[in-house]
């Protein structure tokens, strides 16, 4: 890890942040946190200029995927919760699938302190993988990772990515896929 990942962790810890585990879904009480996940979701995805998948989706996760396969941490500072993350464990890996924060107290480093503690849940349960996800990569294109990539490679700076070969559309009736790509182009500037 590197020096400053430890040191954000080590100040969010200092500064008071605590990070919760919710894993069943079903109590009202998680239904709340559930609530505040979401309103996350959207501060972030405004905040960075990032779409984000729509509120049906997460709930969707939430009702289908056993909770003692997904975990929602939250991160709690002076009361209120400014950080969230939804982690997947499965198999011998545990991915982290999403994470947002709050645009309050984020001289706090909660999301440091968020995603560490699935990693060492990850390592007491007997994990052997801890998987964080897309990086910019030399063969990345589009929009700059810049941000996530850095913060992410802060955990395991040694380590390159796993690079997959992407995916690709194979097109079997052109009028048909011409009219889905314009049906996405318009969903986009409508939406």
């Amino acid at each position: 890890m590197k020096q400053k990942t430890r040191y954000n962790i080590k100040l969010s810890q200092k500064r008071g942040v605590f990070v919760k585990v919710i894993s069943n879904f079903q109590f009202p009480i998680s239904k709340q946190y559930i609530e505040d996940f979401l309103k996350l979701v959207k501060i972030t995805s405004r905040r960075d200029k990032i779409a984000s998948h729509p509120e049906g989706y997460y709930r969707k996760m939430f009702e289908v995927i056993p909770s003692d396969i997904l975990k929602l941490y939250v991160a709690e500072y002076q009361g209120k919760i400014i950080g969230a993350n939804l982690v997947l464990f499965f198999g011998k890996t545990a991915t982290y699938m999403h994470g947002a924060s709050d645009n309050l107290h984020r001289e706090v480093m909660a999301p440091y302190l968020l995603q560490w503690q699935p990693i060492l849940d990850a390592k007491k349960s007997g994990y052997e993988k801890y998987d964080l996800g897309g990086v910019k990569t030399q063969e990345t294109k589009g929009k700059s990772w810049a941000g996530i990539t850095k913060f992410k490679t802060g955990f395991v700076p040694e380590l390159a990515p796993i690079q997959f070969p992407g995916c690709y559309d194979i097109i079997l009736r052109s009028v048909r896929y011409n009219l889905y790509r314009a049906a996405q182009k318009a969903k986009r500037f409508i939406g």
